[in-house]
């Protein structure tokens, strides 16, 4: 997905290389999913203490927003891009990613109504 809409903005380099560098930038992903099951298997039998809910939930945009700023600077190195690029890039992808998965559970919950 980076690949392709950094080619709009005027992107240079390998696919591979992109690859490579934006796969770094699912590390907080994955330790953001980390926290959601330990918190969640403490949380979810007390299920009283909404604070502890909260500062999950912004704990893992924190952890989202340190990814995306990872992509950004994996695109903009892969890539040849300026900053405001990169971040155009990634923020777009991101945007069209999200854009695509409630579409199709859109498509699934219209599908398996009628059904």
């Amino acid at each position: 997905m980076f690949y392709a809409a950094s080619i709009f903005v005027g992107g240079v380099g390998s696919f591979r290389r992109v690859l490579e560098f934006v796969g770094y930038g699912f590390i907080p992903l994955i330790a953001s999913a980390v926290v959601v099951a330990v918190t969640m298997n403490w949380l979810l039998p007390t299920m009283s203490q909404p604070i502890v809910y909260d500062a999950v939930n912004i704990t893992n945009l924190l952890l989202a927003i340190w990814g995306m700023g990872m992509w950004t600077f994996a695109v903009k190195h892969a890539r040849n891009l300026s900053t405001s690029n990169a971040l155009a890039t990634v923020v777009g992808g991101v945007v069209v990613g999200y854009m695509g998965v409630w579409g199709v559970a859109y498509l699934i919950s219209v599908l398996g109504a009628r059904a």
